[in-house]
């Protein structure tokens, strides 16, 4: 039997066991166990991805450069050395990081990057550049 529960440890909240680990532990048949702790993964999500790739995309297209040079630009602008790759981020870094993008863009280039909140105009994005 394989059974998961949630522990959070960190400097501002302590730690944090959630109740369902008391009960499967108390639920268990006598014996001896082993408990495994190890970090949780938590990476970004696919559509999070999707979209980062397609604002890639939809820059190449306005500046004429390829999405390769502009990816590897942002990642040089605004990711230090001790951080993750992209692949690698959490959802929460991601985030950061494409608010990092779409601010640099509106600053820079003097337009918005497409983001869900648009409504019917991020539906012609999306259609747009779903398979770019």
């Amino acid at each position: 039997m394989v059974a998961t529960a949630i522990l959070i440890k960190n400097a501002s909240e302590g730690t944090r066991i959630n109740r369902s680990l008391v009960d499967m532990i108390e639920s268990l048949p006598e014996g001896k166990y082993r408990i495994v702790i190890e970090p949780q993964s938590v990476r970004h999500s696919v559509p999070q991805r999707k979209l980062l790739f397609m604002w890639m995309s939809l820059l190449a297209r306005e500046t004429g450069n390829s999405k390769v040079s502009i990816y590897n630009y942002y990642c040089s602008k605004f990711l230090l050395e001790d951080m993750p790759s992209v692949s690698e981020m959490s959802p929460a870094q991601l985030t950061h990081f494409m608010h990092e993008i779409e601010a640099d863009v509106a600053q820079t280039l003097g337009f918005s990057l497409p983001i869900p909140d648009d409504g019917e105009d991020f539906i012609a994005f999306l259609k747009d550049f779903k398979d770019k």
